[in-house]
């Protein structure tokens, strides 16, 4: 009597797919980075799947940045942009981050899955190192109108722009006969049209 042992071979189409698609790939991503003002900057990514693919980027709230995967490319006047494109599995993209107006930090992602990756703007801290070391300290804690009350006295205490310098530059503004403005009293909340110095001074 003989007894015969036999290797399954099943499922021999998985065995050859397995053989010939590699490493698994990612289908979320996330990127970052810098562009200067009118210029570029890139970054990339290898697709996870064939098919759908999007691409956000977002800047920070004072900029307007364009974005470009491929042939695609994203534009309107957000500091955000999203690009949808056909990907194909284990190729490389570049995203190309265009800047429009402004410059700084960005922060991108990208999706190959069937949802939109998620990119928050990025947060700016500004140093004005033309406001003087505890400027502003008078009002630390205050809302409402005791905060008004504290930012009035520390104009009407200041020393290095005075009113009538401040006036002059709303003049050279206002000074359109062909354009009527708008003067707004933040302390007061008491608005005015203006066309003229002499409408100015009477209003």
């Amino acid at each position: 009597m003989h007894f015969w042992v036999c290797r399954s071979r099943w499922p021999p189409v998985a065995a050859a797919e397995t053989a010939t698609r590699g490493p698994d790939l990612p289908n979320l991503g996330t990127f970052s980075g810098v562009v200067s003002e009118s210029g570029t900057a890139t970054a990339t990514f290898t697709a996870g799947r064939d098919g759908e693919a999007n691409v956000g980027i977002c800047g920070h709230d004072c900029v307007n940045f364009d974005v470009t995967v491929g042939t695609v490319t994203e534009s309107s006047s957000s500091n955000c942009e999203r690009a949808v494109f056909q990907a194909t599995r284990g190729r490389t993209y570049t995203v190309t981050v265009r800047s429009i107006a402004g410059a700084g930090p960005f922060n991108g992602c990208w999706s190959t899955t069937f949802v939109s990756c998620s990119v928050a703007p990025p947060v700016v801290i500004v140093d004005n190192p033309g406001v003087p070391s505890g400027y502003y300290n008078s009002t630390s804690g205050l809302t409402g109108t005791p905060l008004l009350l504290a930012l009035n006295d520390i104009i009407d205490n200041q020393r290095f722009f005075g009113y009538t310098r401040a006036r002059d530059s709303l003049y050279a503004v206002v000074d359109d006969p062909d354009s009527d403005d708008v003067i707004a009293d933040l302390y007061t909340g008491r608005a005015a049209t203006v066309n003229s110095r002499q409408s100015a001074a009477i209003r």
